[in-house]
């Protein structure tokens, strides 16, 4: 059982649901996750699917949430009628499966397309209401039903859907005992059977509408899956796991025993570290750039700023080393190496690396055509299949040495039975030749943990003014009124930056408050968080400033967003420690009493930010400079009360700052979310800025005042984090 949440209105909300079918999929209703991709102040946006979940009040339950990667609707889904009312949602990396998470089995047996199963009970699940219009139950409810027949159900919907009929995709189960309600939508319907001494739960609907509740005229209408059963397995690959999921549910998997085990203690004995996480997080391995067309063409096919970070970090985890031939070693998936004598050219830019600088050249690279055009996944030529390990995870049969998960774990517990047992039923998934295992894909979230575990370093303390916080180029204006910034006028500006393979990797700014540390809105930490920029000013000019990409290695979000709109605020642990210089430096933060109880109404702090620069407009690619004045939290109150009349009073207490104009004019817009509200003052005769305010929601752009979460209100647990990450 799965619980999609949505974020809506500057909160956390559990939605519908879904269940879960395979590692990577999840399968609910077409109109829970219609317009969500992207959402607006009243629309909700799919955030993230949550497993493992039984009471969502409480905060003590071991669950675990997956962002989306891909949200696959059916083409022919009617939201009028609800006909074809199914989606599958794509999570952004594998689940882990344990006693609580697991996938339901498909309904592909022959029974499920033969019988109509009219009186037998099936079972239903969900969050959902517990009566029409009453409160939502916070505790996983369920409920058995009986199959009612399609005809039955036709001529009760009749008077509803009228000049429509409900359709062969639908199956409908309830007589008024008991019922789905509002919220349990996208849901399953499960019939249930003993197969050998086994309870095997298939799925064989999914919630989609009914009329009120408990409607003994009404019974409930669910998405027959066995009519949708092509569409699923073609969209998500799974044909050939039906068997395998019964087989787990029954607890008959055998394990085979490998041929010869010595076989991988040689392999330990003899083992030599020759792979590498590619920057997108796939097994690679080092090779020159010269043997690698998908980081050779990459500058062909993306902006080359892009194509230089991924090159550039490529060659990072390679270590940064050049070959006998001057070419720079690179983590590769595919590799082009010489089989004929056929030579295969591509004109491309290609990026060097040395200690001080990075330059880019047109290079006219000459390697060797290999004998097929086919592409292939592979690592020193050699070709890998598709396969999904025991535990349903997406992985590649592959040399046991080759895929470091296991053979890790084996060289660490080499005589843990269970795990030999795991690698046994493994390598007989991949054909039983030679060493061959089904290695899982790497996890994302294990590289950034290894990245924090790996660091060498740790700064966890903010820098006082005696350190050099908050200072700037004196000779930089500070007069401001929407216009571009000059040069390193605010060198704690920072980007955030998510996937390097999107076409906009940058969706909001931070500030940068030690030499490891950002300060940015929580809203801005998505499943895709990867680095954070600094020293930037124009993002279109690569030799205006030496600007750095660091890798985040971990981050902490306010335990209380989501509850409500005052706790915006997130805090990131970079890789390493930043170097200073005039284009990098720390903003001050409002540490000691005195400025942690100021005022700052009717003062005109600064804000920053590469964001759009008007509602609809176009992102700037200069860092642009504002200053706003500080109003009483009293006018955004009374604004934010009438334009959102769901918002509450408290919501605009002193954890936030009221600053703009009533009537409009300069305001922060969108991509602005994240970059800091900036004071300065006197310190000892010097004046230094201090970071009292994150932007984080508005009405539109420049048509009212903008909220800002206080720093100085959060100030403790600033430190907190920073002293602890």
């Amino acid at each position: 059982m799965v619980a999609l949440k949505y974020w809506i209105a500057w909160r956390f909300g559990m939605g519908c649901g879904g269940c879960l079918i395979s590692n990577t999929f999840v399968v609910t209703a077409a109109h829970c996750v219609v317009d969500t991709l992207e959402g607006s102040y009243f629309k909700p946006r799919l955030w993230a699917v949550r497993v493992g979940a039984c009471d969502l009040a409480n905060p003590f339950e071991k669950i675990i949430e997956y962002g989306i990667e891909q949200v696959i609707m059916h083409s022919k889904f009617n939201r009028r009628i609800l006909a074809n009312d199914i989606a599958l949602i794509k999570t952004n990396m594998p689940i882990s499966f344990n006693a609580h998470v697991s996938p339901i089995c498909l309904p592909t047996d022959a029974m499920f397309f033969n019988q109509d199963f009219v009186g037998k009970p099936a079972v239903v699940l969900g969050w959902g209401r517990t009566r029409y219009g009453g409160p939502l139950s916070h505790v996983l409810k369920e409920a058995i039903l009986p199959i009612v027949s399609l005809e039955k159900c036709r001529k009760s919907y009749s008077t509803v859907f009228r000049g429509f009929e409900l359709t062969d995709g639908v199956i409908c189960a309830g007589n008024g005992s008991a019922d789905a309600c509002q919220s349990d939508s996208g849901g399953p319907l499960i019939f249930q059977e003993n197969r050998d001494g086994a309870l095997v739960s298939s799925l064989v609907g999914i919630v989609s509408f009914g009329k009120e509740c408990n409607n003994p005229e009404y019974p409930g209408v669910y998405t027959r899956v066995v009519s949708y059963m092509d569409w699923i397995l073609n969209n998500t690959g799974l044909e050939m796991l039906r068997m395998f999921f019964v087989n787990l549910f029954k607890n008959i998997i055998v394990l085979l025993i490998l041929k010869d085990l010595d076989t991988f203690a040689q392999h330990i004995i003899n083992y030599r570290e020759h792979f590498c996480y590619t920057p997108s997080g796939e097994i690679g391995a080092c090779t020159s750039l010269k043997y690698c067309p998908e980081i050779v063409n990459l500058f062909t096919r993306v902006h080359p700023n892009m194509a230089k970070r991924y090159s550039m970090e490529s060659q990072r985890v390679c270590g940064n080393q050049i070959t006998p031939d001057q070419y720079p070693l690179v983590c590769c998936t595919i590799i082009v190496k010489s089989n004929n004598n056929e030579d295969l050219t591509v004109t491309t830019p290609t990026t060097t690396t040395t200690t001080a600088t990075s330059t880019t050249s047109s290079t006219t690279t000459t390697t060797k055509k290999p004998k097929n055009d086919s592409s292939s996944r592979s690592i020193a030529n050699e070709t890998y299949t598709s396969c999904d390990t025991p535990d349903f995870q997406s992985g590649f049969c592959k040399p046991l040495e080759n895929c470091p998960e296991l053979f890790n774990k084996l060289r660490r517990n080499s005589e843990d039975e269970e795990f030999k047992k795991y690698l046994r039923l493994s390598h007989t998934l991949c054909g039983e030749e030679k060493t061959i295992v089904c290695c899982p894909e790497i996890n994302i979230k294990n590289i950034l943990n290894n990245r924090y575990n790996n660091a060498s370093q740790r700064y966890n303390k903010l820098p006082s003014e005696e350190e050099g916080c908050g200072l700037v180029n004196l000779s930089t204006t500070k007069i401001v009124d929407g216009d571009d910034s000059e040069i390193g006028a605010w060198p704690w500006m920072a980007l955030i930056g998510y996937d390097p393979w999107s076409v906009r990797p940058f969706r909001c700014g931070g500030t940068l408050v030690s030499a490891q540390h950002v300060i940015t809105a929580a809203h801005c930490i998505r499943h895709d968080l990867s680095f954070v920029r600094l020293g930037e000013y124009d993002l279109t000019n690569e030799t205006e400033t030496e600007h750095m990409d660091v890798n985040v290695v971990k981050y902490s979000i306010h335990p209380q967003f989501g509850k409500n709109r005052r706790s915006d605020m997130a805090v990131l642990l970079l890789e390493k420690i930043v170097t200073f210089s005039d284009l990098i430096a720390p903003i001050c933060m409002p540490t000691s009493s005195h400025l942690r109880s100021k005022s700052y109404v009717n003062t005109m702090p600064y804000v920053a930010g590469w964001g759009y620069t008007s509602q609809g407009g176009a992102t700037s690619p200069i860092l642009k400079q504002v200053q706003l004045p500080v109003l009483e939290n009293e006018v955004c109150r009374r604004i934010y009360t009438t334009l959102m009349p769901h918002s509450s009073a408290q919501e605009y207490d002193e954890s936030v700052i009221c600053a703009g104009f009533v009537v409009g004019g300069k305001d922060t817009c969108k991509g602005d979310s994240g970059g800091p509200l900036m004071i300065p003052e006197l310190y000892k005769g010097i004046t230094r800025y201090y970071l009292i305010g994150v932007v984080s929601y508005g009405h539109g752009c420049g048509q009212a005042p903008g909220i800002y979460i206080s720093t100085q209100y959060w100030m403790d647990w600033i430190i907190e984090q920073i002293s602890t990450m």
